[in-house]
């Protein structure tokens, strides 16, 4: 794992910018509501029905929430909340700042993305 500083530093700082938007409506740190901030900041755009039901959207979000590869933990609902200490120290199990990272890359390699 990458220290913190250079992994943030490299491209864009996605913990910062995230941990910011969340700051006060930490309650509200979903799966969805994750990929949702990530793929409006991208595209500068949200659909007038939102991106809910959308295939990038969709895949972006199942790719977040997906059990982690050691032990039994289940896949993480995508409306549920996930700890906010969790994102900032990216905590086992879940390692939420290092799914945050493949998310965006994921979003970025998607068809919207090379149409821009």
């Amino acid at each position: 794992i990458m220290d913190e500083t250079e992994s943030d530093e490299n491209i864009t700082p996605l913990r910062v910018n995230t941990l910011a938007h969340f700051q006060n409506i930490q309650d509200q740190l979903t799966p969805q509501n994750l990929v949702d901030f990530w793929m409006t900041r991208i595209f500068n755009l949200t659909p007038p029905g939102g991106w809910l039901g959308d295939p990038v959207f969709e895949a972006a979000v199942t790719f977040l929430r997906q059990s982690p590869s050691q032990g039994s933990f289940p896949r993480w609902p995508a409306d549920k909340s996930f700890p906010y200490a969790d994102l900032q120290s990216n905590s086992y199990p879940y390692y939420w700042h290092e799914r945050l990272r493949g998310t965006v890359s994921l979003i970025l390699a998607s068809p919207y993305f090379m149409q821009r």
